[in-house]
C-alpha cells in the first residue's frame, strides 16, 4: 500500500540521507500504446490496477493521509519503444529506519534534484503501533 500525506508542504531530505536502502534509476516513456519502463533488467509496459482510495485524517493527530491500495503490473518485455514517446528520467530512493523495516519512504526525483512525488510504502497495518512509530518518525524527520 503506498500512503500519500497530504498536509506535508516542505519536504527536508537532509536528516534522513543516512537511512538510504537503495537508489535506482527508472526510464519512463510515456506513448500512444501506453507507458513504459526502462531499468537496468528490460523495457516493459506497465499496466495499472486502480483501486478506491482511503483518507484518514487527523492520523496521530498530525497528518492526513491518503491510503492507496492500486498496483501496478509489469507486462511483456519489448526490444524497442513506439516512435512517438516522451522519456523521463526518475530516480527512485528508498529510505527505511533500518533493515528489515516494515515501512519505506520512496522519494521520486528527476536528475535536477526536483521532487516529483514521495510516498510511503508498507503492507502492514497502520494502526499498528511499531508501523505507526515508524511512519511518524519518518515524516517528523521530513517536516
Amino acid at each position: 500500500m503506498r500512503i500519500y500525506i497530504e498536509n506535508l508542504t516542505n519536504v527536508n531530505l537532509s536528516k534522513i540521507e543516512k537511512f538510504i536502502k537503495n537508489k535506482k534509476i527508472n526510464y519512463y516513456a510515456y506513448t500512444d500504446c501506453g507507458i513504459f519502463i526502462y531499468n537496468e533488467k528490460s523495457l516493459q509496459k506497465i499496466d495499472f490496477h486502480d483501486k478506491p482510495v482511503a483518507y484518514i485524517k487527523n492520523y496521530s493527530n498530525k497528518y492526513d493521509l491518503i491510503l492507496d491500495d492500486s498496483f501496478i503490473k509489469y507486462g511483456n518485455i519489448y526490444n524497442s519503444l513506439p516512435y512517438n514517446h516522451k522519456l523521463e528520467e526518475v530516480i527512485e530512493t528508498t529510505y527505511s529506519l533500518r533493515d528489515k523495516s516494515f515501512v519505506n519512504l520512496i522519494v521520486e526525483s528527476n536528475n535536477n534534484d526536483e521532487l516529483l512525488n514521495f510516498y510511503l510504502e508498507t503492507k502492514e497495518n497502520i494502526e499498528n503501533l511499531p508501523i505507526k512509530e515508524d511512519i511518524c518518525t519518518l515524516l517528523s524527520m521530513i517536516n
